[in-house]
């Protein structure tokens, strides 16, 4: 299922518009590069990829919960009538006079 939610994902995913931060972290990662020394650039560079994969999985989870959720509410408003205030509203003041029947009777 997941490979299934992965496709969709790309298919329909659409990247949030964060130009200027993305600028602006690329361009502190290449001063933070820079100002390191080449094991510290591994480690940072390590950091940075299991934080974009992490990130990249928060998303999949994210969109597959958005969908099962779509999926839950497609399958509530099929298996019954939408909800409506009014048609509870009758359903509640039909039981009080029922029961104020009930209780005249006794």
């Amino acid at each position: 299922m997941q490979d299934y939610m992965r496709a969709l994902r790309q298919r329909f995913y659409t990247p949030p518009g964060c130009e200027k931060l993305n600028q602006e972290l690329e361009q502190v990662h290449g001063e933070l590069h820079e100002a390191l020394n080449g094991q510290e650039q591994k480690l940072l560079l390590r950091i940075i990829d299991l934080e974009s994969a992490i990130r990249d999985e928060a998303s999949l989870y994210s969109f597959i919960a958005g969908f099962r959720l779509a999926e839950g509410i497609k399958q509530e408003l099929t298996d019954q009538p939408p909800y409506s205030f009014d048609r509870e509203e009758e359903k509640h003041a039909e039981e009080l006079y029922i029961k104020e029947k009930e209780q005249e009777e006794t």
